[in-house]
């Protein structure tokens, strides 16, 4: 645990992600509409980081939070858990998820 929030690698994340327990979960991907659209895990929601202190989350799943690199979801962690939420940043970002060949998609998409 790092300052109050967990760390997930990709692949525990995508396995608890297409997983049986899938619905505990709700990933949140904190970087622009615009990096969003070139690649993203496909359930996410895109939220970016300077308008996530307006966003509705559900406090009865864990939020991993995704970026391209980890850096801006360890920000988003941490406001997160100061809110009360149980968040886990995901280790490496969308760009470690490319790199294991895991799933994305592609676009835009509203939330």
């Amino acid at each position: 645990m790092v300052d109050g929030y967990t760390t997930v690698d990709v692949m525990t994340a995508y396995t608890l992600l297409t997983g049986t327990e899938a619905g505990q979960y709700c990933v949140v991907d904190v970087r622009s509409p615009q990096e969003y659209a070139t690649a993203h895990i496909a359930q996410s929601m895109n939220i970016p980081l300077n308008t996530l202190a307006e966003a509705s989350l559900p406090k009865d799943r864990t939020i991993v939070v995704a970026c391209v690199s980890g850096n801006r979801s360890g920000v988003a962690c941490d406001f997160l858990h100061q809110q009360g939420y149980h968040c886990a940043n995901l280790a490496g970002g969308i760009s470690a998820w490319i790199a294991h060949g895991l799933p994305v998609a592609r676009g835009s998409i509203a939330v």
